[in-house]
């Protein structure tokens, strides 16, 4: 108690700076204490519940095991902190700087993360379910075990993003940059539906190697593209969506609305590596 006191009143006399304090497991519970330099601040297993954080540099701060449910930390620097299994469920973090930051194990369901950086971010085990991360900066993080499912991620830069044995079952993965990303070890339950034909063009443009979830030979599997007269022998409608979906984007485009009218081509379930050019189709 005599710390929050002390807090609130030194926020009240126009302090700022209070990097370095030690307010571990304090209860802040909706407090409002916006443009602070919290830098390396230990704030390990305090509760912030619905607390005001907006502008707030927490850079090396210590939050694991803290919890921030429904915060608001929009334009807050969090670069290098340490959110180890911090609960995070709805809060607002819309342009936050999350560099190298660590959410290992971290609760970030439905957490607004939109234009955020996340570039070099440990997210091994996190759960963001439902977030948004709509033009979020991912690029080299590592996503391992990480819950994504019905996480919107259109126009997210994931260049370079490590996605072992991630869930990313109904994903948006609309304009999402996935170059050198490798999907090839996520289980074909776990990846995004896409069922937009100009989705499958976008994400299939650069792929030169692609499969389908169908029973062919000895069951499900990877195949080439020296595979395809298999497939068109077997299921012609499959060739021709991978056919398509094997051309440059520009080209797709154009033959997935010709094809359309000429072909009964049924409503794919799609997702598509870039960088080792994997797609995996099924329905």
């Amino acid at each position: 108690m005599n710390k929050v006191m002390g807090l609130l009143n030194a926020y009240e006399a126009g302090q700022r700076n209070f990097a370095g304090i030690d307010l571990s497991g304090v209860d802040l519970t909706g407090v409002t204490l916006i443009g602070l330099d919290l830098t390396e601040a230990n704030l390990s297993g305090a509760t912030l519940t619905r607390a005001f954080l907006t502008g707030t540099n927490l850079s090396r701060a210590r939050l694991n095991w803290a919890d921030l449910r429904y915060s608001k930390l929009s334009d807050s620097k969090l670069e290098g902190a340490d959110l180890t299994r911090t609960a995070l469920t709805g809060a607002f973090m819309v342009k936050s700087n999350c560099r190298r930051a660590k959410f290992s194990g971290a609760n970030l369901s439905h957490v607004n993360l939109r234009g955020a950086q996340l570039s070099d971010a440990n997210c091994c085990g996190t759960n963001l379910m439902g977030s948004n991360l709509r033009d979020a900066d991912l690029s080299r993080a590592n996503l391992n075990w990480a819950n994504l499912t019905a996480a919107r991620l259109a126009g997210a830069c994931l260049t370079d993003a490590r996605l072992t044995d991630a869930t990313l079952t109904d994903a948006h993965l609309e304009d999402t940059d996935l170059r050198h990303v490798d999907l090839s070890e996520i289980a074909p339950g776990q990846l995004p539906a896409v069922a937009r034909r100009e989705d499958i063009a976008y994400l299939c443009h650069q792929s030169d190697r692609l499969a389908t979830s169908r029973p062919i030979a000895n069951g499900s599997q990877w195949l080439p593209q020296s595979s395809f007269p298999l497939i068109a022998h077997e299921h012609p409608d499959d060739a021709q969506a991978i056919a398509l979906a094997s051309r440059k984007a520009s080209k797709i485009r154009r033959r997935l609305g010709y094809a359309a009218k000429t072909h009964s081509l049924r409503p794919y379930v799609t997702v598509a590596t870039a960088g080792n050019g994997l797609v995996w189709l099924r329905q």
